[in-house]
């Protein structure tokens, strides 16, 4: 997997969030139910992310998070 700094840089903290919720196993409806967000909001920040890293599918979310954004 290539690492995109500038889509990175780009991600919002809540975009940020829901990635990690999500990597750890979270549903979109469980994201929401954490954050106080609705699930179509949820849904969108996952989309907006992977539109800004370049990903192609959800389960690349969880592999950039393991690979580059886990502290």
């Amino acid at each position: 997997m290539t690492r995109n700094p500038q889509g990175e840089a780009l991600l919002t903290e809540s975009e940020k969030e829901c990635i990690e919720q999500y990597a750890q196993g979270a549903s979109a409806h469980e994201i929401a139910e954490n954050t106080n967000r609705g699930k179509k909001t949820v849904d969108n920040l996952l989309l907006r992310a992977r539109d800004k890293l370049n990903l192609d599918h959800r389960r690349a979310l969880i592999a950039y998070y393991y690979e580059f954004l886990k502290v």
